[in-house]
């Protein structure tokens, strides 16, 4: 188990390509609207892409307060999630989550990178360590426990 701490925007970019090269099973991300990061970007895009068709049975879950800069800034996310719709959920929190402020990312459920605060780039990236994940995992399912399917990104597979 390692536990890094971070203070910088470009640190936090760095710790998810680092779990997203780490991914083989299950991605959970929850964040306000993935506005910060990397995981709009080309590079993340790949390498999601390169896990879901490398196994079939991997499943990627954003949960996002809102949806908007993900329907209007992430080409390349929308288009895995239009061609993976069986493999990728974008789900909307519910109204009453809307104070739950502190985004995360956790890979197969072992490795987890956060910010403290949605609005700060201090966070910490742990590696190999299920204990510090799980509190994480319990509310990303609270979350998803009441989300709903995020409205303008429906895609109809006929």
């Amino acid at each position: 188990m390692s536990v890094d701490h971070f203070d910088s925007f470009a640190a936090f970019d760095a710790s998810v390509i680092a779990l997203l090269g780490q991914a083989s099973d299950s991605i959970r991300v929850f964040d306000v609207d993935l506005s910060i990061g990397p995981l709009a970007g080309a590079r993340a895009a790949e390498m999601l892409s390169t896990m879901l068709h490398r196994n079939p049975k991997a499943d990627v879950t954003f949960l996002l307060h809102q949806v908007r800069h993900v329907a209007t800034q992430c080409p390349r996310l929308l288009n895995i999630y239009q061609r993976r719709t069986h493999q990728m959920k974008i789900l909307q929190t519910s109204p009453r989550h809307r104070d739950f402020m502190q985004p995360f990312l956790v890979v197969d459920g072992q490795h987890v990178v956060t910010r403290f605060h949605a609005d700060h780039a201090r966070g910490k990236l742990c590696l190999d360590a299920p204990s510090e994940a799980a509190p994480f995992l319990f509310r990303f399912d609270e979350l998803l426990e009441s989300a709903t399917p995020a409205p303008g990104l429906t895609v109809l597979n006929i």
